[in-house]
């Protein structure tokens, strides 16, 4: 059961009044933050991808050297 709290009730108010959320970047500056945040996005989806294909190349090594060393 989660309790609600006085802030996060407090953010729906503001945020209903001023007409929700907008999509679009007001400024130059939400434009530049919202770049920067996608593009350290796509970095980190890049690094989670390569510590992945390290970590498959650890484990088939391992299993390889364990199977040489059984049939040798």
């Amino acid at each position: 059961m989660t309790v609600p709290r006085p802030g996060a009730a407090r953010l729906r108010q503001v945020v209903e009044r001023r007409g929700g959320l907008r999509a679009e970047p007001g400024s130059a500056y939400e434009l530049l933050t919202r770049q920067m945040v996608e593009q350290l996005a796509r970095d980190l989806a890049e690094v989670r991808r390569r510590v992945d294909q390290l970590f498959t190349t650890v484990v088939g090594a391992i299993l390889l050297e364990l199977l040489v060393r059984l049939w040798g």
